[in-house]
């Protein structure tokens, strides 16, 4: 079985109708597989059964069609939309990009933005929205260097994994912490609550020797009323237990 001869005059459309109507024929009507089809036209699966998708029992059917849209898009016509663009931004000086993109989609000119914004730029320059610049934290954090002056305190679950063998149940561990010293205080409890939260202090006092001035938390409920709704929280006033 000899191979069928191919053009490669161009790079483009390197088969045939002739080459597309046989490769169709073999696999449709001559029950060949496709790997065979594919090597003997030399052409990939999927060139193959877009062919067998367009063939309508004649070679025509086959013939390549026109690259051309099918309706004229405006970002086809730039002078046309630019000239809708430079009137919007004309009556509107302090519009956005986005806001001049939204009213050019509601006065019939649908496109896309990235197509808005860069006639945007070549009419007057218009820079898109910039992100402020992360603001970089230059030197180290203030460390108290007297004991007392600051503590910190946080809440973890105790995995059961990390738990010695005999104890069971659900524990949390309370730490407070001394940032001038970094002595650390551990208060275990089974309960996940503010009231297990103000406890732990009292044991750090008696075991540190002296009182925080000021006490770092984070935004749980067990340390502030996030978690209250507004009637549980006027019901408890100001004073909370931690």
């Amino acid at each position: 079985m000899g191979i069928l001869a191919q053009k490669r005059g161009r790079n483009y459309l390197p088969h045939d109708i002739k080459a597309k109507e046989m490769a169709v024929r073999r696999v449709l009507e001559g029950g060949w597989p496709a790997k065979g089809a594919c090597s003997y036209c030399h052409a990939s699966r999927a060139s193959l059964w877009r062919w067998a998708k367009a063939w309508g029992g004649t070679a025509s059917s086959l013939a390549p069609k026109s690259h051309r849209p099918a309706s004229d898009h405006p970002s086809k016509e730039p002078a046309r939309f630019a000239e809708k663009i430079a009137g919007l931004l004309r009556r509107n000086p302090s519009d956005s990009s986005i806001d001049a993109w939204v009213k050019a989609v509601r006065r019939g000119l649908p496109t896309s933005y990235s197509t808005c914004l860069r006639i945007m730029k070549r009419l007057g320059g218009h820079k898109p929205y910039r992100t402020s610049p992360k603001r970089k934290r230059s030197g180290r954090c203030e460390t108290p260097e007297l004991p007392g002056e600051k503590w910190q305190a946080d809440v973890k679950f105790v995995p059961s994994e990390c738990k010695a063998p005999g104890p069971e149940g659900k524990f949390c561990q309370y730490t407070y912490l001394d940032e001038a010293t970094r002595k650390r205080h551990l208060h275990f409890a089974a309960e996940h609550s503010m009231h297990e939260a103000a406890v732990g202090p009292a044991g750090a006092i008696e075991r540190f020797g002296y009182a925080p001035k000021e006490i770092q938390t984070g935004n749980g409920s067990e340390f502030t009323d996030r978690g209250l709704t507004k009637g549980e929280r006027k019901a408890a006033g100001r004073v909370r237990a931690f």
